[in-house]
């Protein structure tokens, strides 16, 4: 049990960095995500992560993301025989948690106005809002994120590509 709320050693905070933490394990997942069926082949997968990733590095994050329930190492026995991985129902939640961190960043990063377009919450003045916003109790929905931008902070690079942030 935890002695104490503030010891980040033994906290599930810690267990979220360990999946978090090495360099390719996001973009594994994320990558994994986005493949037809959740599944991709090894050399599928390698090529679709546009970093130069050493062999040694990419078969040690694979094995690590497969010790923790995230993917699971599929042998086909096909000819010629191969290895698939596949994202797990806990790989697949994981997944969303990576669009939530890559949402926020969109949001503070300083992208511009089209990737703020592509997060998975809803543009509404000046925000990028989470939950129900049709002012049911917060009680019925759960909890309702909002984070704030300044849109005249936006990247160059939405500029000059017709118009404003499209608001829900």
């Amino acid at each position: 049990m935890l002695e104490n709320m503030d010891d980040l050693t033994s906290c599930s905070l810690s267990y979220v960095a360990s999946i978090l933490g090495g360099k390719w394990k996001p973009f594994i997942v994320w990558y994994l995500s986005m493949a037809p069926d959740k599944r991709a082949r090894y050399s599928e997968l390698r090529k679709s992560i546009p970093y130069n990733i050493s062999h040694k590095m990419f078969s040690q994050h694979l094995s690590e993301l497969e010790q923790e329930g995230i993917i699971e190492r599929i042998v086909v026995e096909a000819k010629p025989l191969h290895v698939d991985y596949l994202l797990t129902r806990k790989g697949i939640s994981f997944a969303n948690v990576l669009y939530f961190i890559r949402d926020w960043g969109a949001v503070y990063g300083g992208f511009s106005e089209e990737t703020l377009l592509r997060t998975k919450g809803t543009m509404c003045n000046g925000a990028v809002v989470y939950g129900s916003s049709d002012g049911v109790s917060r009680a019925d929905v759960g909890e309702r994120i909002i984070w704030e931008f300044d849109t005249s902070k936006l990247s160059a690079q939405s500029e000059g590509e017709g118009g404003g942030i499209k608001e829900a």
